[in-house]
């Protein structure tokens, strides 16, 4: 849902705002809606890293011979991404304010204003980040769009598989309960931490026949072990998983979960999931 709502706002010109914990992709989400939909620069200005005496960085600054470019004016034409915009210092987001309302932006130092073409992306660790303000926000706001931690996606374990074999090198897929695991795992560096477990694995875990390697509960480290998964809890996660397994064959899940097919119907209803075709 979140990838079809992106999709038609990346034809938009709107400033637009994403959101989500830190490890979530936000910043990788912001490239996908650039590549989708313009043309041109792809500027990613980090604002923790811009202090309040640095205002020049970003809005350049004007001087005898001309004007020094900063990043707003190295983002013409294509996309400029203010990630984790509440981190930057009040004095240079109240210089912002112009930008979002008339796409205009006065350097340091100058007397007139600039034009910018440059397509606006905010990124928050939240949707009413503290000490984002309030007019910047309501700019963004109706072209939002919030992306979930690791751990309450529902295709966590296809994601940890597919990174699990590109860090491998080929194919991996695993036991019902390793699926069971790293769905009931909290995941607190989200995105970060699953791509520090698959480097992990990349030096553990040996090559199965046939070029393939299927995981088991022994090749995760000793804390996700511990996690108490079992295939067999209802978990959205761990169900779409088992319903790509097996091609949505509904009593093949249920056998190998050994459940009702009528609890698999029910879980499905219960969590909107599509069954694969």
């Amino acid at each position: 849902q979140i990838a079809q709502r992106a999709a038609t706002l990346a034809q938009s010109r709107q400033p637009m705002l994403i959101c989500g914990p830190i490890g979530s992709g936000t910043s990788a989400f912001a490239r996908a809606i650039h590549d989708a939909g313009s043309r041109g620069p792809f500027i990613t200005v980090p604002c923790e890293t811009i202090a309040e005496d640095e205002a020049a960085i970003l809005f350049g600054r004007a001087e005898a011979r001309g004007v020094t470019l900063g990043l707003i004016e190295a983002a013409q034409g294509g996309t400029l991404v203010l990630d984790h915009l509440e981190e930057l210092p009040p004095r240079l987001q109240a210089r912002l304010v112009t930008l979002f309302h008339e796409s205009s932006f006065r350097p340091v130092g100058a007397l007139r204003e600039r034009s910018s073409t440059a397509r606006l992306i905010v990124t928050t660790r939240s949707a009413g980040a503290e000490g984002l303000r309030d007019d910047l926000l309501h700019r963004v706001s109706g072209s939002s769009l919030a992306l979930p931690p690791l751990a309450a996606r529902q295709d966590l374990v296809a994601l940890a598989l597919r990174l699990f074999s590109r860090a491998l090198g080929m194919s991996v897929q695993c036991d019902p309960e390793v699926a069971a695991a790293l769905a009931a795992a909290e995941w607190r560096g989200n995105l970060h931490e699953l791509e520090s477990l698959a480097a992990a694995l990349a030096g553990s875990v040996a090559q199965g026949p046939g070029g393939m390697i299927c995981l088991s509960l022994a090749d995760l480290p000793p804390h996700l072990q511990q996690t108490q998964g079992d295939p067999r809890r209802d978990d959205a996660a761990v169900l779409t998983h088992m319903l790509a397994l097996h091609g949505g064959n509904i009593s093949a899940v249920a056998r190998a979960l050994n459940l009702d097919r009528s609890t698999i119907h029910r879980r499905i209803q219960r969590h909107g999931l599509a069954r694969p075709h």
